[in-house]
This record gives C-alpha cells, structure tokens and sequence, in this order.
C-alpha cells in the first residue's frame, strides 16, 4: 500500500519535537492517514468485489488507529507494541520520523 498522503504540516522548517520526540505534525498526518485508510475500506465495501480488500483496510485502519492513540496517551512503549504487530503496508503509514520516535521511546520506558 502507498503512503496515503505526505504533506500535511509541512512549511519548509523542521518541526520541534516535544520532550518524547513526538513531532506534532507527524501525529497529524497519522491522523489524517488512518481517517482516509477507513474512507477507503467504506468506499470498497460498496462494492461487491472488494469486500476483503474493504476489510483488510478496515482492520489496518483500527489498529493505526490504536498505535495512534497509544502515542496520543504517551505510552510510546505500547504503541510500539502495537506497531511491531502492524503488517507491513500498515506500517508505511505512519511517519517516518514518529516510527523512529516510537521506537526510540518504546524501549526507554
């Protein structure tokens, strides 16, 4: 699966990090990107022939969406946890910079 979409927050600076490493605007682009991954699965339930295709964008979408909120809440070692369970194009999803920062933070806790 492609990267959904690369460009939210971006204004030619690099960003600060918060005290976790967690940059914000890469939070928003997870966002943003598990929001379309469900757009997608509502979209190809509708039709017929893609219902699995539906359900595995449905099922990448929920679990970005828990890494998602793990890093939201803090707990960069569970969203690690998470993450490491991921399938490989749902992990593509999330920014390279939070992937790093998760896992740089999943082990320190």
């Amino acid at each position: 699966m492609a990267r959904l979409n690369k460009t939210i927050g971006t204004t030619g600076q690099e960003p600060e990090p918060d005290g976790t490493g967690i940059v914000q605007s890469d939070v928003a682009q997870l966002t943003a990107n598990v929001q379309i991954l469900a757009a997608m699965a509502r979209k190809s339930s509708h039709n017929r022939g893609d219902l699995d295709l539906a359900a595995l964008r449905m099922s990448d979408a929920a679990k970005l969406q828990m890494v998602l909120d793990s890093v939201v809440a803090g707990d960069l070692r569970r969203a690690r946890i998470r993450m490491d369970r991921l399938e490989t194009g749902a992990r593509d999803e999330i920014p390279q910079r939070l992937y790093e920062a998760i896992l740089r933070g999943g082990r320190e806790e």
